[in-house]
């Protein structure tokens, strides 16, 4: 006996004597009731994907934290309070934290490995003493000069912004720098936190001046794990570099392959300089990366063996073994070539791919006429 829809109970139930369960609302059709249940799974999970992702910031959060603020957010989850309302409040009280920062105060041109200028240096007229380049440094530790007067108001405004703003507290501002993981690009080094700081470094004082390859593309192909302008070559050949050419860094001296009488001093990593020292972090980069490009060469050519050639190249040139770079030099040229990057495509490139050449391209017809 079929259900005639009679609410509140049909009478096929009525005399079987059961209770009648009905799965629409009044007047909701059987679509329309589908529908609902559909909307109510939809928000259930959006839900249930947002407490999902709001747990795993969390547990980013603790990792990233010291201690104490560790056990503070762990105290606020064991009293019952919700992990959307901890970030919350935690990312509040940092922008607030912000507004409160002390300004930067270390010396924009300290004199090397010691703050103060000799004295016996100080007795002689020099221009470097009626510079603005020492203006800071005089007003701050008392070091002013009867005999060299600083001439600040010789100068134009127009000139002043070069030697007054903090170049030196600038930092590369990129979430993407945040979230990748060069531990699945090489296995010279497994600390990602360092490795993320020396990509910033590499960013923020080499990258500007030799942009052999695109940053975008290379972050974005990282962060997928795309390998078309990405490659463990290059990464391994970039960190090499970033490895000779970081400056002192704040976070830098805590980390390990420091030397520690040397915290105070501009040299970063103590090791950096000594190319030929396989205990040197940017040694085992370098040479992975030699070893990698070797392998390569002899196979299909590709935009990141060509980019990853010209870092080499530049790592040595740094190195002071020039005659060795320049074979690296004279492959980028060949590899160039061999990729067509100097001719009209015989098929359209995409335009993500057509930027990635022009940047490679022109630094290298810069680099190597």
């Amino acid at each position: 006996m079929q259900c005639d829809g009679i609410r509140p109970i049909c009478h096929s139930c009525s005399s079987r004597g059961r209770d009648c369960e009905y799965t629409t609302a009044p007047d909701e059709s059987r679509i329309a009731s589908l529908k609902r249940k559909y909307d109510e799974l939809e928000k259930d999970t959006k839900r249930l994907r947002s407490s999902g992702a709001a747990l795993s910031d969390l547990v980013a959060l603790i990792r990233s934290r010291d201690e104490a603020d560790a056990f503070t957010v762990f105290q606020q989850l064991r009293s019952g309070a919700d992990p959307e309302s901890i970030l919350r409040s935690v990312r509040d009280g940092d922008l607030l934290l912000q507004l409160q920062v002390a300004p930067e105060t270390r010396f924009r041109y300290a004199f090397p490995f010691r703050k103060e200028i000799p004295s016996f240096l100080r007795a002689f007229a020099q221009p470097y003493f009626s510079s603005m380049l020492f203006e800071a440094t005089a007003e701050a530790t008392g070091q002013g000069l009867q005999t060299a007067p600083i001439r600040s108001n010789d100068w134009n405004e127009e000139h002043r912004p070069q030697f007054f703003k903090p170049y030196h507290a600038a930092k590369i501002i990129d979430s993407r720098l945040d979230t990748i993981k060069p531990s699945e690009w090489t296995n010279v080094c497994d600390d990602d936190e360092l490795m993320r700081l020396l990509l910033r470094l590499y960013y923020q004082h080499e990258y500007p001046w030799f942009t052999c390859f695109h940053m975008d593309a290379f972050l974005d192909d990282m962060i997928s794990g795309n390998n078309r302008y990405c490659s463990s070559l290059l990464v391994n050949a970039i960190l090499a570099e970033a490895c000779v050419s970081s400056p002192c860094h704040p976070e830098l001296p805590a980390r390990r392959d420091l030397n520690a009488d040397h915290q105070h001093c501009h040299l970063g990593f103590d090791s950096r300089m000594e190319h030929w020292n396989p205990q040197g972090l940017g040694y085992r980069f370098l040479a992975e990366a030699k070893r990698q490009f070797e392998e390569e060469l002899n196979t299909t050519h590709s935009i990141t063996l060509l980019q990853a050639s010209m870092i080499i190249n530049m790592t040595l040139n740094m190195h002071s073994v020039d005659k060795l770079g320049r074979i690296y030099a004279l492959h980028s040229v060949a590899i160039a070539y061999s990729l067509g990057l100097y001719e009209k495509p015989s098929k359209p490139r995409s335009e993500r791919r057509q930027r990635v050449y022009d940047y490679t391209a022109w630094n290298l017809y810069f680099w190597v006429r």
